[in-house]
């Protein structure tokens, strides 16, 4: 397909992007490069504004501004996605939005695609990558809190980098949702044992690795992980920015991480991870070698990714050369 820039614009709907059936290992090994093109301090990107149109009965409902810029890429553009729970209440996804990719020379716009595929992917992407930087090889157990999309992701990326997992212990307060993804999983990951737990502690304690996956907009009241139930080793994964974590719990864990120190700031100056008295390194440090990782296997390590444009950007980027190389969306007159 061609385009003539300032005429044309691509647009990418979810079946299109889904269509190309792009794998997690290709994915994780595309947020490696991102995160290495942000360690070496070669990317630009303001930490998100949000806005919030039902604070009241929804405080955690979000819809975000995500711009980035990966020059190494030829990567630039925003994402503007929304996580609402009162639309899962209507009969639609908790997540939506879409992303606007541009010309790095003009500015001009080029695409414009569906971005409830990048961010279901790149999320747990990075997470496979964070693990595959930080935690124990020797890795046996995963606990999972929540079955919808990004449990299942999470650990479908988990499983990609962490050859030694025999279990993966499973709750959700919703009884059929956890037996009907334990019957999905187990057929697509059949040498793992996917068990039930009954108590949302068990999902957690002896655990090597720990992923929790609710929304993060909930009433509060509902943080029950302390200190007492991770044991050594454990790398904790959570995408629900710790809302099930006591306050303080932070502080039993080695060493802490995040996907990026200003987004993070930018939060705990909203009101979020306020018991952190330091900011965490960040992964690209990790994999350009500016921060260390892991320096023991009983470290306890806690892992606090926001979820970046950057991330976005570059999923974007790859997403618009393989449309145009395979022929795939529908060609607009901008």
């Amino acid at each position: 397909m061609t385009m003539e820039l300032g005429k044309d614009l691509l647009y990418l709907s979810q079946s299109d992007i889904i269509g190309m059936k792009i794998g997690m290992p290709e994915m994780i090994d595309l947020m490696e490069k991102v995160y290495a093109e942000k360690g070496k301090g070669l990317t630009q990107m303001p930490p998100k504004p949000a806005v919030h149109s039902l604070p009241d009965k929804y405080p955690g409902d979000f819809i975000h501004a995500m711009p980035a810029f990966i020059p190494g890429m030829d990567a630039i553009g925003i994402k503007w996605v929304s996580g609402y729970e009162n639309a899962r209440d209507m009969g639609f996804p908790y997540i939506s939005g879409l992303y606007i990719l541009n010309d790095t020379q003009t500015g001009i716009p080029i695409a414009v695609m569906d971005c409830v595929w990048m961010t279901t992917y790149r999320t747990a992407a990075v997470t496979g990558l964070t693990a595959k930087l930080l935690a124990n090889p020797d890795s046996e157990s995963i606990g999972l809190l929540g079955t919808g999309l990004q449990g299942r992701v999470q650990v479908d990326a988990i499983l990609m980098v962490m050859k030694n997992i025999k279990e993966v212990k499973v709750f959700d307060k919703i009884p059929a949702a956890a037996e009907a993804y334990v019957k999905e999983m187990s057929a697509k990951h059949p040498d793992v044992k996917f068990t039930i737990v009954e108590d949302r502690v068990d999902a957690v304690k002896g655990c090597d690795l720990l992923s929790s996956c609710i929304p993060c907009s909930v009433v509060p009241g509902i943080e029950f992980i302390t200190p007492d139930m991770i044991k050594p080793g454990c790398t904790a994964l959570p995408v629900d920015d710790l809302v099930l974590y006591e306050p303080g719990t932070e502080d039993c864990f080695d060493k802490a991480y995040t996907d990026d120190r200003g987004q993070f700031q930018h939060f705990k100056d909203m009101g979020f991870f306020r018991a952190f008295q330091e900011l965490p390194a960040e992964l690209g440090e990790v994999i350009v070698g500016k921060a260390e990782g892991r320096t023991s296997h009983d470290e306890k390590i806690l892992t606090v990714n926001i979820g970046t444009g950057l991330a976005d950007v570059g999923t974007a980027r790859m997403l618009y050369n393989r449309a145009i190389a395979e022929g795939i969306g529908t060609k607009l007159s901008l």
